[in-house]
């Protein structure tokens, strides 16, 4: 997976910290050889009425406000991107309002944010799971609607602090 891109998300979790020479360079070889190495990756698969979508990662509630919004205002350069992402991030936390009725195996909740991924680490390196899990795991971590104290508690959220498991409305299960 060549790591270009806005978020790189995917090339990190497969090419770990290799440089875009570094890839490009190993597919060179590929190309050269015929030999190449192949993971397993487990993906995510959304169904909405007659949609179907599968990825790594798969966000609902405010993850799917900002990402829209960060969409709007994208621009070029991958530091610009940067910014603009981590300024979505805040500002889509801090000024969003979301209440998105969403069931989880069956139970109804209403959720202000809710991300699933199998990936170990998310934008910007984030970590945002608490639970007990494998590499590849199918992992989903969410905020309910009513939850207290969200940006108090958005970066031990975004390192998956095990304490956040005693936190009402917040929420990291596989």
């Amino acid at each position: 997976v060549l790591p270009f891109g806005t978020t790189n998300m995917n090339a990190k979790a497969l090419n770990h910290t290799q440089s875009r020479q570094g890839t490009l360079n190993n597919l060179e070889k590929v190309i050269r050889t015929s030999t190449f190495r192949s993971q397993m990756r487990p993906l995510v698969r959304v169904e909405q009425g007659n949609t179907v979508q599968h990825g790594f990662f798969f966000g609902a509630g405010v993850i799917a406000q900002v990402v829209d919004r960060w969409n709007e205002e994208r621009t070029t350069g991958s530091l610009t991107n940067q910014a603009r992402t981590l300024w979505a991030l805040i500002t889509g936390l801090s000024t969003i309002s979301s209440e998105t009725p969403m069931a989880i195996n069956g139970k109804p909740h209403k959720l202000y944010g809710l991300l699933a991924s199998t990936l170990d680490k998310l934008l910007f390196g984030s970590r945002p799971y608490w639970c007990n899990s494998q590499p590849g795991d199918l992992r989903l971590t969410w905020v309910e609607s009513r939850a207290a104290n969200l940006l108090k508690h958005a970066p031990a959220i975004l390192r998956g602090k095990p304490g956040m498991a005693r936190v009402p409305g917040y929420e990291s299960r596989v």
